[in-house]
């Protein structure tokens, strides 16, 4: 069970961690990581970036993890050698306890000291006593010892980003919209109009020019009537057949013709 639990602890914190804190495996053991915390903000340690070696015993989570620091902090409750004060890594630990939730207790801890349970006397003294000098030492081992270049596998971890396939991401094209219905009275306005009939009648002022007109339509398409009108005596007069057969008019030749029988 320790190998999975911490498999599953490392994988929340690679991909959720605690605000200013990251935890990695060093080298290739799961069983001991290296840890970082930024110093809070508006405290002594703001600014300085703490290193923290976590081990995990054969028992965990059933017995508490081993947390130190491995660089220096001037802190009542952190001893010269990086042990830390801390209740949940003692009597008060649990199983529900988890290394994310471990780290946020040490990030309390830098912002509110406990000068009643100390590991370092002198720092406890002081931090009574005199509040602004505890201050100032803090901030100056902060400079000196927290803005170092990181130990050896100890690299900082930064959580996977998980990849997004382009093709999956990129939104369905949306669908085309249905062209409008043509209204009928658009549809069959749209629709060629017939082409307007040609105009066959022609209107001459004599016979002269009537008779020249009627030479020259003769030559018109016959699908319909072609009609000089002479204006003298008002005769119609038929060029075609075609145009004789529709109107039933007679022309004044054939008038001549009939009269002539008689």
């Amino acid at each position: 069970m320790s190998s999975k639990r911490i498999q599953k602890e490392l994988k929340e914190l690679t991909t959720n961690p605690p605000p200013g804190c990251t935890a990695m495996p060093k080298g290739n053991s799961m069983n001991e990581w290296i840890a970082t915390i930024d110093g809070p903000e508006d405290s002594p340690y703001e600014g300085g970036t703490f290193y923290l070696s976590i081990k995990f015993p054969e028992g965990y989570p059933f017995s508490p993890p081993q947390i130190s620091f491995t660089t220096k902090v001037y802190h009542c409750n952190i001893s010269s050698s990086g042990g830390i004060c801390l209740d949940t890594l003692k009597g008060s630990w649990s199983p529900a306890l988890t290394i994310a939730k471990v780290l946020i207790s040490i990030v309390s801890l830098l912002t509110d000291p406990n000068p009643d349970s100390p590991l370092s006397g002198d720092v406890a003294r002081l931090y009574k006593s005199n509040r602004k000098a505890h201050d100032e030492n803090a901030r100056d081992w902060t400079r000196r010892y927290a803005n170092v270049p990181p130990p050896a596998n100890a690299v900082r971890h930064k959580p996977e980003v998980p990849k997004v396939d382009a093709k999956k991401a990129a939104p369905a094209p949306a669908p085309a919209a249905a062209a409008a219905p043509v209204p009928a009275a658009s549809a069959a306005a749209n629709k060629a109009a017939p082409a307007p009939a040609p105009e066959t009648v022609v209107v001459v002022v004599d016979d002269d020019e009537a008779s020249k007109a009627a030479s020259s339509a003769s030559g018109a398409p016959m699908s319909e009537p072609v009609v000089v009108v002479d204006s003298d005596d008002d005769d119609v007069v038929v060029v075609s057949e075609t145009a004789a057969a529709t109107t039933g008019a007679e022309t004044r030749s054939s008038r001549k013709r009939k009269s002539a029988t008689k």
